[in-house]
């Protein structure tokens, strides 16, 4: 196999996927992590077609530093999108630390004449950057599918630099000759093909349903807005409740569409069964969050009876077949960090289903 060849449809396949994650993000004001893919992709695109150039004589600085750096610098932006889809703010160290790590490491001669030990660390930063990701994901909850598969595509990326390490012997041949690939190099090279296409298509497909989704939960965050107090202190935010619908499967629901009357009747149902509402926010286009005072203590059995009211919205026919998930946890003042425990804690609302399940269920 030629592995310029392969590693040359790697590099034109992410700046593709980048420059349409860009176009996206221009006209969906909503997709702010759409930037950060757009942005990781062309990085990976770039940094694979520089490490491509190193079998046709280029010097170590591009084919080895500088590639190795934007692989690294893109793995750490698409972690960035991740953060961005649960309304995180971007970590700048955790966007410059792989790459100045790896720049730290090439200027020692030992380091660059140890291909070994170049595949190993830079396998290791992979594979760490995959467990940010994931832990990222499990943080922001696992009720919704959307993100259970998002999860497999990181620990997929991870089982590839594990390979990378444990086989590195099988790797070095391959870096200096186009055409000496082993099998464990092939593997590893079509597992992160593979990576790089599901993660771009994946995110591309969650991205298909900002626009809708978008209104539907800035109408129902107007709606609601109406039933709450307003004025609250920050020692009346209590309780923190999350609503999120799965985009992922938003865009293959196969009846119905967001209308007034069921948003409306969403709203009123979190007002029941969520008295005294005192804030609320959007965060993102497919999730919405608010918070309740301190109540009777019943906050489970509101939770309950708030699911079943939605999944009975859910249900109608003019609404689209996509699962729900809705959770409530105390409220800290850690806004977004109090929404995620809620969404650990989520119920599961489908319109196919029982009326609520558990998200472990």
């Amino acid at each position: 196999m030629d592995l310029a060849t392969l590693v040359a449809a790697i590099a034109l396949w992410s700046l593709v996927q980048g420059g349409i994650f860009l176009v996206r993000w221009n006209r969906l004001p909503d997709g702010r992590e759409l930037f950060w893919f757009g942005a990781g992709f062309i990085s990976v695109g770039v940094g694979a077609g520089l490490l491509g150039a190193r079998y046709f004589g280029f010097p170590y600085v591009l084919t080895n530093t500088a590639a190795n750096i934007l692989l690294l610098t893109g793995t750490s932006l698409f972690i960035q999108g991740t953060r961005a889809v649960d309304g995180l703010k971007p970590v700048p160290l955790l966007l410059v630390a792989p790459g100045a790590i790896w720049a730290i490491a090439s200027m020692s001669e030992s380091f660059r004449a140890d291909t070994h030990m170049a595949v190993r660390l830079y396998s290791l930063l992979s594979a760490t950057l995959a467990g940010v990701a994931g832990a990222q994901l499990i943080c922001g909850g696992l009720a919704l599918w959307g993100r259970r598969i998002r999860l497999g595509l990181w620990c997929f990326v991870a089982a590839a630099m594990l390979i990378r390490i444990v086989h590195a012997d099988d790797m070095v041949p391959g870096l200096r000759d186009r055409y000496a690939a082993t099998t464990w190099h092939v593997i590893f090279l079509s597992m992160s093909a593979a990576s790089i296409v599901s993660i771009g298509y994946v995110n591309l497909a969650l991205s298909e349903s900002l626009g809708r989704l978008g209104a539907f939960t800035r109408a129902l965050a107007r709606d609601v807005s109406v039933l709450a107090e307003g004025g609250p202190t920050p020692h009346q935010r209590a309780f923190v409740w999350s609503l999120r619908i799965d985009r992922l499967l938003f865009e293959s629901a196969s009846t119905g569409e967001f209308c007034d009357a069921d948003v409306q009747d969403m709203a009123r149902a979190i007002g029941a069964c969520c008295p005294g509402i005192v804030a609320l926010r959007r965060v993102g286009a497919d999730r919405f969050v608010w918070w309740t005072r301190d109540g009777t203590g019943g906050e489970a059995e509101q939770l309950r009876r708030l699911a079943g009211a939605l999944a009975s919205v859910a249900a109608r026919p003019t609404f689209p077949g996509i699962p729900m998930s809705c959770g409530v946890a105390p409220a800290s003042g850690n806004d977004l960090a109090d929404a995620a425990t809620a969404d650990r804690r989520a119920l599961v609302i489908r319109a196919d289903a029982p009326s609520w399940r558990t998200a472990g269920a």
